[in-house]
């Protein structure tokens, strides 16, 4: 997971990617974000998991096989300090030790006529790195192994 400035928004934005790397089509894949906030009950000292949905949502009709899929998750400006350079929120849910972002993907893989479902977490302490991702070059008709970009798709 990045964390970047994106000139398109204006904003620091955090993006992932994942690509399907069988030779299989998906079809109706649904990308769900949620943040996974750890607390503690002042009163007991109990740690509880509170889940917080963010806003990123997308939906992908259909992957081709070896093709990256990138999502961003929009920040709000308070979200980064520029003084401290540091993530402080995630769209107005304040960070605190412990915290992580899962991306849940699920989906139909209509050869098998069955559906998926995959799950990405990221520790946001320690598993986000501060570059925008390269870029692969698709060349539909070469092998997706030939492709330029690969040595920079995730750093």
């Amino acid at each position: 997971m990045n964390l970047y400035f994106d000139p398109d928004y204006q904003r620091k934005v955090l993006e992932d990617r994942f690509y399907t790397a069988t030779r299989l089509s998906l079809t109706d894949v649904f990308i769900k974000v949620v943040l996974r906030v750890q607390k503690e009950n002042p009163e007991t000292g109990a740690k509880y998991v509170v889940n917080r949905r963010l806003a990123c949502n997308d939906t992908w009709d259909f992957a081709t096989p070896n093709v990256p899929r990138t999502i961003e998750i929009k920040l709000d400006d308070s979200d980064y300090d520029l003084e401290t350079e540091q993530l402080v929120a995630v769209q107005g849910n304040p960070l605190h030790k412990a915290n992580e972002i899962w991306i849940l993907i699920s989906g139909s893989i209509p050869q098998l006529d069955t559906s998926f479902t995959e799950r990405h977490n990221y520790s946001l302490d320690n598993e986000v790195d501060l570059y925008p991702y390269g870029d692969v070059h698709v060349i539909y008709e070469n092998d997706p192994k030939t492709w330029a970009g690969w040595e920079t798709f995730d750093r």
